[in-house]
């Protein structure tokens, strides 16, 4: 078998494609998996997707500068796909410090062994929990889908970015935020009705050490409430990823 010019640039296009977005998506952007090992699977995915793509190929540049843009804005579409995935992850450890910040906890940071980041205790463990629902819905796979989709409309070597790619950067940041509300207003305002109640027993009982007695019961009541809404956060989490995918195809449309 002679491999021919177009089928290694065709390799070369894809494989910064696949593996930028295996750099940074959920999971495998761990620093616990070896950088060797994805790019060993991205090389794998690019010889897999190589002879499907190959026909949307028309040339190859001509000088050095082109072949260096190109191979950049392919890197570019690979990262920003993967990012975007972690916007969610992002929401749910922010929601999860500001749960630490209400319960008195703010102050007490983790390693996150995924991003190697000092996260707040609950953040860590929305972080972990969202990773869990996003493997069992299989979010995943709808990556690999969406990469394999978006040859649909870029071809390599055709992002551009010509789109309204800030306008589909600021939805999800929007869609970002607005999960962080839903995941952390439960908690926020069990805790607020707390904080209400023991101002009220301070000024009507100032003997009491309000402070000793609110600061246990107010992280045994978060730690309670944030069990109590474990289902309802697997389901906002779960409506979340169809909303993603979205958001992401709007992306890629936008980087034609």
């Amino acid at each position: 078998m002679i491999i021919g010019v177009l089928d290694f640039w065709t390799f070369i296009l894809v494989f910064f494609r696949v593996t930028a977005m295996l750099l940074t998506m959920p999971v495998l952007s761990g620093s616990n998996i070896p950088a060797t090992a994805k790019i060993a699977l991205g090389g794998l995915f690019a010889l897999i997707l190589r002879p499907f793509v190959e026909p949307m190929m028309h040339h190859i540049p001509s000088d050095i500068y082109a072949l260096m843009g190109t191979i950049f804005a392919e890197t570019a579409v690979g990262l920003l796909i993967g990012l975007f995935a972690q916007l969610i992850f992002v929401s749910l450890q922010i929601a999860g410090g500001y749960a630490d910040t209400q319960m008195g906890l703010g102050m007490i940071n983790l390693l996150n062994p995924f991003t190697q980041e000092q996260t707040s205790p609950t953040g860590q463990f929305l972080f972990q929990f969202g990773i869990t629902i996003f493997l069992l819905l299989g979010g995943h796979l709808w990556m690999l889908a969406s990469l394999a989709d978006s040859y649909r409309v870029i071809a390599p070597g055709g992002a551009h970015f010509s789109g309204d790619m800030n306008g589909s950067l600021l939805a999800m940041i929007g869609e970002m935020f607005v999960l962080s509300l839903r995941i952390v207003a439960p908690i926020a305002g069990i805790l607020l009705v707390i904080d209400v109640a023991f101002a009220i027993v301070a000024r009507t009982i100032p003997q009491m050490n309000v402070f000793l007695v609110g600061m246990p019961l107010k992280i045994l009541v978060g730690f309670l409430t944030i069990a109590f809404i474990m289902p309802a956060i697997a389901l906002v989490v779960g409506q979340y990823i169809p909303i993603i995918g979205a958001q992401t195809n709007a992306l890629i449309r936008a980087m034609r």
